[in-house]
């Protein structure tokens, strides 16, 4: 863990602004880190093509940081033919069995999610705390 060390009172309040400061964009590297790790692990999951279906994105709303990954295409309603098809395949059709891959490639990588985010968070706050 991080630690934040001092002679000074201004010192310290220049570390925590800095903090303060950067707050946002500290959140949206930890949700990319972990929006990465799930992505990946859709992508190991999936079977032939619908790798290419598979993505993550994240997005900042003011100081909140929202991040979503998994199947990214979708069929466009009536379309037939060569489109997107792993949502078919994840969930079923009624001539075709379920097969959850997604959701368990999410399920599975869910800690090591976790663990990348927090790892980047680290990095981000030391990285900060220990610049003069």
């Amino acid at each position: 863990m991080p630690s934040i060390e001092s002679n000074g009172a201004l010192q310290i309040m220049a570390k925590m602004q800095r903090l303060a400061d950067s707050q946002t964009e500290i959140a949206r590297r930890a949700v990319v880190a972990g929006t990465s790790v799930v992505a990946k692990a859709c992508r190991d999951a999936s079977p032939g093509t619908v790798k290419r279906e598979v993505g993550s994105f994240v997005k900042v709303e003011g100081d909140a940081v929202v991040g979503r990954a998994g199947l990214m295409k979708f069929p466009k309603r009536g379309q037939k033919g060569k489109g997107p098809h792993g949502v078919y395949l994840e969930h079923g059709t009624k001539f075709i069995a379920a097969r959850h891959f997604i959701a368990s490639a999410i399920a599975s990588s869910r800690s090591r999610a976790a663990v990348a985010m927090e790892d980047s968070i680290e990095r981000d706050i030391e990285t900060l705390v220990s610049a003069p």
